[in-house]
C-alpha cells in the first residue's frame, strides 16, 4: 500500500478508538459456559473529527482523504498529555517472535514506556500499529520486552524499526463518508473520517 500522507496541522478536534475484532464467542444453545474464541489479527480503528476549516486548508485535506479513498492514508497520532521523552532508536531484537511480547534493543537507558502508549512498527514495508499493555521500563543498555495489544500480525525481521515518537496508523478509509465534508454559514468546512488498520 502506498498511502496517502494526511497533514500534520490541524490537529483533530476529536479521536474516537475501537479495537477491530475477529474474534467471536461460543454460546451454547443449552445453557453451557460461555467461551472466547480468539483468532490473530485484531487491528485498531481511529474515527478522527477535524476542526472547523476555512477554505484552501480544507480542499487540501478533501483532496488528500479523497485519494485516499482508493489509495489509503496514513495519519499521525496524537497522545494528549503523554510526554513521550527521548527513546532512542528502538528496533526488533532477534527474530521468530509471535504472540504479545515483543524484544526490543536499541532505546535509551531505562526509557519508560507508559501503559496505553501507542508504537508503530515497520515491517516488510507495511505499519503496524500497537498499543503498550503494561508500562514497561528498559534497562541500562535501552533493550527490553514489550507487551503489545494486540497480538503481533507478522513475525518481525530483526532489526525492524519501531516508532514511538511520531507513531501512525496506515490503512483505508471506511467508505465514500469519510471522503466527504460539509460546509456551514460561515463558510467553515467540517470533516470527518475513519481509518481501519489495513493488516
Amino acid at each position: 500500500m502506498t498511502a496517502v500522507v494526511l497533514p500534520a496541522s490541524p490537529g483533530p478536534a476529536d479521536q474516537a478508538w475501537q479495537p477491530v475484532d475477529f474474534g467471536g464467542f461460543l454460546r451454547p444453545p443449552l445453557g453451557g459456559p460461555v467461551q472466547r474464541l480468539n483468532r490473530l489479527g485484531n487491528r485498531w480503528s481511529v474515527t478522527v473529527t477535524m476542526p472547523k476549516m476555512e477554505g484552501p486548508v480544507a480542499r487540501q485535506w478533501i483532496a488528500l482523504l479523497n485519494l485516499g479513498l482508493t489509495n489509503g492514508v496514513q495519519w499521525t497520532i496524537r497522545q494528549p498529555d503523554l510526554t513521550i521523552g527521548a527513546p532512542g532508536a528502538p528496533r526488533v531484537s532477534g527474530t521468530g517472535h509471535a504472540g504479545t511480547l515483543l524484544p526490543i534493543i536499541g532505546g535509551s537507558a531505562s526509557y519508560v514506556f507508559r501503559q496505553g502508549q501507542w508504537i508503530s512498527l515497520l515491517s516488510e514495508g507495511a505499519r503496524f500499529l500497537y498499543m503498550i499493555a503494561a508500562q514497561t521500563t528498559l534497562n541500562g543498555s535501552g533493550a527490553g520486552t514489550l507487551p503489545l495489544i494486540p497480538a503481533l500480525r507478522v513475525p518481525p525481521a530483526n532489526n525492524d524499526t519501531i516508532t514511538v515518537v511520531n507513531p501512525v496508523i496506515v490503512g483505508w478509509l471506511n467508505g465514500a463518508q469519510s471522503a466527504s465534508w460539509t460546509i456551514d454559514n460561515a463558510e467553515h468546512f467540517g470533516l470527518v473520517f475513519t481509518i481501519e488498520e489495513g493488516q
